[in-house]
């Protein structure tokens, strides 16, 4: 890499140019939001980190089971329905990935009134907050997201949490009226009685 590229790493010092890390150590647990509900989490990182080592957090927020086990015929689509490959490619070059059930969704606790509701998009704050309180962060977080949770990440930056270095929503919903419920105009009665 020249030069002028290592530009683009400049927000991460730590930065690495080749894989260091080839696996990870999973944990899950619970948030307490403001209101009381507990939001789940897994926490993914560098199997070997040393204990001095900060690394930042890759936060991925999804509607969607951030973790589901199948039963057997069923088990065969775990593979593709796995993040685990985005787990690995963050993990090598010394990131922390966090994969959290929006409120109401999952394992987390709480109502889903409607998507990205004002109290789902309240907990980016506090979940940030205790992603940069943790023991091996270095108090950056880059918020990820394609579809429902590309939104998600977009509207982490709406806390303007000073943490939030940048966010990667790889495709988001920036007209869920248009877009979701009424494309061309017209109501998509079928896919908004699924997706609800």
């Amino acid at each position: 890499m020249t030069e002028k590229n290592l530009i683009l790493f400049d927000f991460n010092k730590d930065f690495h140019l080749k894989p260091v890390y080839k696996d990870y150590t999973t944990s899950s647990t619970y948030i307490p939001m403001r209101d009381g509900i507990k939001i789940a989490i897994d926490i993914y990182l560098p199997e070997g980190l040393p204990s001095d080592k900060k690394v930042s957090a890759v936060l991925m927020q999804t509607r969607y089971w951030r973790a589901i086990q199948l039963r057997k015929p069923f088990n065969y689509l775990i593979k593709s329905l796995s993040k685990k490959d985005y787990i690995k490619a963050f993990i090598a070059y010394g990131y922390a990935v966090l994969s959290v059930d929006v409120r109401g969704s999952g394992a987390s606790f709480g109502y889903r009134l409607c998507p990205w509701s004002e109290d789902e998009v309240k907990d980016d704050k506090e979940i940030v907050d205790w992603i940069i309180a943790q023991p091996w962060s270095d108090g950056k977080v880059f918020p990820l997201g394609n579809s429902y949770s590309g939104t998600t990440a977009e509207l982490v930056a709406v806390s303007n949490h000073p943490a939030v270095k940048g966010i990667v929503p790889m495709h988001n919903e920036l007209d869920p009226f248009l877009d979701i419920a009424f494309p061309g105009g017209v109501f998509n009665e079928w896919f908004v009685k699924a997706w609800a």
